[in-house]
């Protein structure tokens, strides 16, 4: 009989919702493209696509015509910074604890002089950032709602506002606050935002961007060319099953949001406090109130988080941080941007807390925990 595998790396990804699977296992076994609408089939299809739109439009705050459906997140935050780069004249300001798909084609797109990275307080605050878009016209400004990595929550407003006031850009990642947090991005004021289905319980290699106006959307170019699926903006056949998939899971959250929300939280404080009575020595990095619910990052000291994964491996699923980086030489890139010396970010391990864990999974996982950590 297998052993029991206790999965706490709901940051990376999610499981997919059973509603989310069935509707998906329809449209897999559906044949008919939803670029050909001349027969009911291939009507069908287009009429699930732009109802699934609907369904994540409504999820965070925004009408249908601004949802772009993407194979991820990753897909919306290079075609965000390939267009500024070729089309935009002003720099691009974001904290150096963002995401690596968004640091890196903002790095790789546009030269230093364009390009201006902050550090980042151990309380989440970004050092240096109202002051550097105030002194910039028209910049692209970047942050994620809830960071993958820190479990920092950014005010969206705030920053959008001040952006706007410099005539700029605001581009937010909400891949992790989509499931996590209330959004509503056309509030916010957020000219664009990212979103990835595997981060909440949809399926993988999907995702979207959301292009807030449409002054703003009749500015974008398209990264991908070919044919004139939506609107011209991105190419290629469309993924039926995968969008409907994301607009399934979208409909599940518009319904239960808060008490998933609700969940979290009291799972996550559950956690916190079984594991500093279990193992007194541990430390929290980053913010304690106000976290992206479900999300803590702890290091036992002169315990390494690779050594201990390593030991774990069989039985709890746990991560050093973004799986995005997992084989990156810089993978520590946020715990070190945040002020943690080399030895510190090494020791650090993240959990990532979904609605399906139990209070019995978090209790198992600390006696694992402290066993695998000879503490």
């Amino acid at each position: 009989m297998r052993e029991l595998l206790i999965y706490l790396d709901n940051i990376a990804s999610t499981p997919i919702n059973d509603k989310v699977l069935e509707e998906m296992v329809y449209w897999l076994k559906h044949p008919a493209n939803p670029g050909n609408r001349t027969h009911r089939m291939g009507l069908e299809a287009h009429d699930a696509i732009e109802r699934a739109r609907s369904q994540v439009a409504a999820l965070v705050g925004t009408q249908a015509e601004s949802v772009i459906f993407t194979s991820g997140a990753t897909e919306g935050c290079n075609w965000v910074a390939d267009w500024f780069s070729r089309f935009e004249k002003g720099s691009v300001l974001l904290p150096k604890t963002e995401h690596k798909s968004t640091l890196k084609p903002v790095l790789h797109r546009l030269p230093s002089e364009r390009v201006e990275t902050m550090e980042v307080a151990l309380n989440g605050d970004v050092l240096g950032l109202e002051d550097a878009i105030a002194k910039h016209d028209a910049p692209l400004v970047c942050l994620s709602h809830g960071n993958n990595e820190n479990g920092f929550v950014h005010d969206l407003k705030y920053w959008s506002d001040r952006t706007h006031a410099v005539n700029g850009f605001f581009f937010a990642d909400c891949s992790q606050s989509a499931a996590r947090l209330e959004l509503d991005v056309d509030t916010m004021g957020v000219d664009f935002a990212v979103l990835g289905a595997h981060k909440m319980y949809g399926p993988k290699g999907m995702g979207a961007l959301v292009v807030h106006s449409e002054r703003i959307r009749a500015r974008l170019k398209p990264m991908i060319y070919g044919g004139t699926q939506q609107l011209g903006l991105r190419a290629g056949t469309m993924n039926v099953a995968g969008i409907v998939g994301m607009g399934a899971a979208a409909q599940f959250l518009i319904g239960e949001k808060v008490t998933c929300r609700d969940r979290l939280i009291e799972l996550s404080t559950f956690f916190q406090k079984e594991m500093n009575q279990a193992i007194p020595n541990v430390v929290w990095v980053g913010i304690q109130e106000g976290r992206l619910p479900g999300h803590w990052v702890f290091r036992i000291p002169g315990v390494s988080g690779a050594e201990l994964l390593s030991k774990l491996s069989e039985n709890l699923c746990l991560s050093l941080g973004s799986a995005c980086t997992q084989y990156d030489e810089d993978a520590n890139h946020v715990s070190r941007a945040m002020g943690l010396d080399a030895a510190q970010a090494r020791e650090s391990v993240r959990v990532g807390i979904g609605t399906q864990n139990t209070r019995e999974e978090l209790v198992e996982a600390i006696r694992l925990i402290k066993e695998a950590s000879g503490v």
